[in-house]
């Protein structure tokens, strides 16, 4: 049996080798094998350049890839690793886990502890829960989460711009308030312009007839009325964004998202609102509320009234599971 605990229990002040060659005779391997056997686990765990090394030395992924190495010495066909990738940067902890994966391939027998659900999704074929040192679930991933969970979660995306129209619309009575007392100072022509909002009649600036009209008298004057009317521009554009800061409930965006978890509601009575958020939606819909093709059907029939940029329906994940028996620990 090889054993990995939870904390690594290395004697600083020898190398990695050499706590290799320690254990591989304190389980028994015989001698001449040890050197080939030490090398091997060396290569495993890619700890050559730090092998001759004092461990004491080591980074604290390194320290858990000699711990681990340690546990697989001498080919013992059960190994149990407590937490094995604890502390480690993404990449090693791939490393250690392909590592994993080639040891149960071998056939041999790998118990692994873990809170990581992603490790566990990765390296397990069965999974246990253990809560107040009872186990209180046991199966494969997919039948834990067939078993443990209500149903599907319904993740979806709204834009109130599909909607609501109030913004263009105010500002479009802002350009044209600012238009008209534009006119006032200078020279404009009429001209027919093409715009999200549709078509328009807009007033627009002819610097040649009006540089042949200004004096030097008037000048000054057409620039103080300038000024004003870009002063009014700036405090009615300040004001609203501080009436959106200071009143977001009211917002087009708070708007459209309250539209669809009522018409998600309305759709599907069962389901339950997990997560709401300024445009973002998480539900839960039982399988007796609805099912997969139904989801499908339903929310393709209504995205576009209700203005669903983006939806996703998927089965709980392994985490939520943990999370539910996590709840029960003292």
């Amino acid at each position: 049996m090889g054993y990995c605990p939870q904390f690594d229990s290395l004697i600083e002040l020898m190398t990695g080798r050499e706590l290799l060659t320690m254990f591989a005779r304190l389980k028994g391997i015989k001698e001449k094998l040890i050197p080939k056997e030490v090398e091997a686990e060396i290569e495993r765990m890619n700890l050559k350049q730090y092998a001759d090394k004092r461990c004491g030395t080591y980074s604290g992924g390194n320290k858990r890839k000699l711990s681990t190495a340690i546990a697989l010495v001498g080919q013992p066909p059960v190994v149990f690793l407590d937490e094995p990738t604890s502390g480690m940067d993404p990449v090693t902890r791939r490393f250690v886990w392909n590592a994993i994966t080639g040891i149960i391939k071998e056939g041999r027998t790998v118990i692994l502890t873990t809170h990581s659900m992603e490790e566990c999704e990765a390296l397990c074929t069965r999974l246990t829960i253990m809560v107040n040192g009872s186990l209180k679930a046991l199966g494969s991933v997919q039948h834990l989460k067939s078993r443990f969970t209500s149903g599907y979660l319904l993740q979806l995306k709204v834009d109130s711009a599909r909607r609501t129209s109030d913004r263009p619309k105010e500002n479009k009575t802002i350009r044209q308030r600012f238009t008209k007392k534009l006119s006032r100072a200078f020279s404009f022509e009429k001209r027919t312009c093409r715009s999200e909002e549709g078509t328009e009649e807009l007033e627009t600036f002819n610097s040649q007839e009006s540089n042949t009209r200004t004096t030097a008298a008037n000048a000054w004057g057409r620039v103080t009325v300038l000024t004003r009317v870009t002063n009014r521009i700036q405090k009615l554009v300040s004001r609203r964004a501080s009436e959106d800061s200071s009143n977001i409930e009211d917002s087009p965006l708070e708007k459209a998202t309250k539209r669809a978890s009522s018409a998600i509601i309305n759709l599907f009575p069962k389901a339950t609102v997990i997560e709401k958020y300024l445009g973002s939606l998480t539900f839960e819909v039982p399988k007796d509320g609805a099912c997969l093709s139904e989801l499908f059907e339903k929310i393709e029939q209504i995205k576009r009234d209700i203005g669903i940029i983006d939806y996703s329906i998927s089965q709980p994940t392994l985490e939520k599971v943990f999370l539910r028996f996590a709840k029960q620990q003292d």
